[in-house]
Formats: structure tokens, sequence, C-alpha cells
């Protein structure tokens, strides 16, 4: 449904949103060739990758055991109860990620602009 597709739509954007932060890091390199930004790139990707799977696995493992169903659907933050001091954290350290990430993602576009 539409409501599914605009759900999805703030992911597809933070996915691809810091693409244009390879200009800034190509210039970092002292000598910046194709393969070395390319292993820079599959490096990264790899290690965030496997950074995402591990807190996804524990986090559905710690889910099934303190949800009242057993089971975790799509929004692992859903199935707690709102007055969860540990869902509270984990509120508290998306909104702290979302406010510190802002700069990460404007100063670039300025630099490129100005």
């Amino acid at each position: 449904s539409w409501w599914d597709v605009l759900d999805a739509f703030p992911l597809f954007i933070s996915c691809f949103v810091c693409h244009y932060n390879i200009l800034t890091v190509h210039n970092e390199f002292r000598q910046p060739t194709v393969r070395r930004v390319n292993w820079w790139l599959r490096s990264t990707t790899w290690v965030a990758t496997a950074f995402y799977l591990i807190m996804g696995v524990a986090g559905s493992a710690y889910g099934a055991k303190c949800t009242d169903s057993g089971q975790v659907q799509g929004n692992i933050l859903l199935d707690f109860n709102n007055k969860d001091p540990l869902l509270l954290v984990g509120r508290m350290c998306l909104a702290v990620t979302i406010t510190l990430a802002f700069p990460m993602l404007t100063i670039p576009s300025r630099d490129i602009v100005l």
C-alpha cells in the first residue's frame, strides 16, 4: 500500500544520503587511486553490515524474550511497553544519533554548493 511506501521512504533516503561524502574522503587520501578508494568503500561497508547484523540479531533475540507475545514484529520499538525504561534509553539514543548526524549531512553539501 502507499502507507507502506511512505513508511519505507525515510529508510531509502538515509541509505543514500551520504553518497556525496565520497568526494571529501577521496581528497583526504595521500594517493587517491581507484583501487584504494574501492578497498576503503568495501571494508567500511562490510564492517557496518556486520555491526548492523549483530545488533539486529541481538535485538531480535532480546525482543523475543521480553515482549508479551514472544514475537518481534517489523519495528522492534513498537513491540515493547511504552513505560519500559530500556525502551526509553533506546529511543533517547536514537534521538541523539539522528540529532548528531544532521551536521554530517549538511556540512558536506554546504561545501559542495559554496
